[in-house]
């Protein structure tokens, strides 16, 4: 007979109602495995339609993912709290027949793919080792793909 499921409750906020310990070196607290579905899953019950989960596949544009988060508001959020930190990082292996296996890619069905702002330094920076450009962009429309000052204020 297969073990029953594991549930458990907790009416105290700062009482988890499952926790799980590991006190192994490289040992796992808790681990969710799924044949066909989700590894671990989270969801708030306030009607903000606000879940992530753990490996899985995302609801919205039907691919794998490691961690998927969806929220009205921000629905990944990664802080670092040292200046030589990195809040969230994405990194990508090699390329493929579907593109270049970018450490970030961001899509949007109606506002900006990626948006990067700063209150000290540079909104967006990009470094290219190997390739001509740092920052390279393309615009389908009747404007530019990266605009300058320069070509800005001189136009």
């Amino acid at each position: 007979m297969a073990n029953p499921p594991l549930k458990g409750q907790s009416t105290v906020a700062s009482i988890a109602g499952v926790t799980g310990e590991n006190t192994a070196a490289n040992g796992r607290g808790i681990a969710g495995i799924a044949k066909d579905g989700l590894g671990v899953r989270g969801e708030l019950s306030d009607g903000t339609n606000t879940l992530g989960f753990l490996g899985g596949k995302d609801p919205e544009f039907g691919v794998h993912a490691g961690v998927y988060g969806q929220s009205s508001q921000w629905a990944v959020i990664g802080l670092t709290t040292s200046f030589s930190g990195i809040g969230v990082y994405g990194g990508g292996t090699g390329s493929g027949a579907d593109g270049p296996g970018a450490g970030v890619y961001g899509k949007s069905k109606a506002g900006f793919g990626v948006a990067g702002e700063s209150e000290t330094s540079n909104g967006v920076i990009g470094v290219s080792h190997q390739g001509d450009i740092g920052v390279h962009g393309i615009n389908n429309g009747n404007g530019w793909g990266v605009p300058s000052r320069f070509r800005l204020e001189f136009v």
